[in-house]
Parts: C-alpha cells; sequence; structure tokens
C-alpha cells in the first residue's frame, strides 16, 4: 500500500505532466466571450482532473511503476550502442535549469542520432527556458554514443545531456 504522502507526490508529478503537455488557457482568443472562455477554462479543469484520476488509479494498483515514478533509479545508465567504448566518453551538460529537446520540433526527427558522427559546431539538443530556446553544440568531434535525458525532461544545471565517443 503506498503512503499517503507517495499518493501526493504522484498526484503532484502527473498533474505537472498534464499542464507539460495541454498548457493552461490563459487568454481570450481574439472575439471570444468572457462566458466562452470560461467554459473553455473549465473544461481544461475536468479533462485534467479526469486524466490525473485515470493515471492515478492505474499507478496506485500497479506500486513497482509508482515507485519508479517517485524514486527513479539514480544510477540510471542508458544503453550504449555500439562496441565497447575504449574511450571516455565526453558530455554535453546543461548550461542552465531548462526543458530539454532532441529536436528543433515534435513533427522534425532529432538533431542528432545514436551512432552519428558530429562535428564540433553541429547542434545536438534544444534546451529552454521561459520560452527562450538555446542550441547546445557538440564542442568536439566524435560519435554520440548515449543520450541521458528524454525529450521534455527538466533538466539542472551542469546534468548530462549527451554521450560524445572523441575521435
Amino acid at each position: 500500500m503506498l503512503s499517503y504522502l507517495d499518493q501526493d507526490k504522484i498526484s503532484a508529478l502527473l498533474y505537472g505532466r498534464f499542464s507539460r503537455k495541454n498548457p493552461f488557457p490563459k487568454r481570450l482568443v481574439p472575439g471570444e466571450t468572457k462566458e466562452v472562455y470560461r467554459a473553455r477554462l473549465l473544461r481544461w479543469y475536468d479533462e485534467q482532473a479526469l486524466y490525473v484520476c485515470r493515471k492515478r488509479e492505474e499507478l496506485f494498483h500497479n506500486e513497482e511503476k509508482a515507485h519508479q515514478l517517485i524514486d527513479p533509479p539514480e544510477n540510471k545508465t542508458p544503453a550504449v550502442v555500439g562496441e565497447k567504448n575504449t574511450k571516455p566518453l565526453v558530455f554535453v551538460t546543461s548550461p542552465m535549469v531548462a526543458q530539454f529537446y532532441p529536436k528543433p520540433s515534435p513533427t522534425e526527427p532529432p538533431f542528432v542520432n545514436i551512432g552519428q558522427r558530429v562535428m564540433p559546431e553541429t547542434i545536438v539538443c534544444c534546451v529552454e527556458t521561459f520560452k527562450v530556446y538555446s542550441d547546445l553544440k557538440a564542442g568536439i568531434a566524435g560519435i554520440i554514443r548515449m543520450v541521458c535525458v528524454e525529450d521534455g525532461a527538466t533538466i539542472q544545471n551542469g546534468e548530462k545531456l549527451i554521450g560524445i565517443e572523441p575521435d
């Protein structure tokens, strides 16, 4: 049985996930009346509550999944593609607290793929903070061996993002 504190943590994480996928309707659309805006706002709250209730029920019945969501493994090492590395990897790190995006937009392919050769000026990912997007470059020539962060994840200053095996 999950503790009340764990249940609260799960709820908070689920509310955050929903809000990232479906931004809060902040403004009136041109030509929209206040009544229509209120209806749109209430519909957003209903969708949010329904999403959280469904996911929470699913997680409460699968405690293993719930604990993975609450306490992700600290030493989670992403899989390295290819032969065993003989050279240590050089990591592209986050310059700030931000959101990580491996693609220029959701419909486009990623900037780089695992196994791809990159040059120092190759853009490998994009980070976003306060709606300001910054492209990060590889910094060295080599081969992409791992991507350490999931698309859309919140990253901390200095966090390892992409592992590159130098030439």
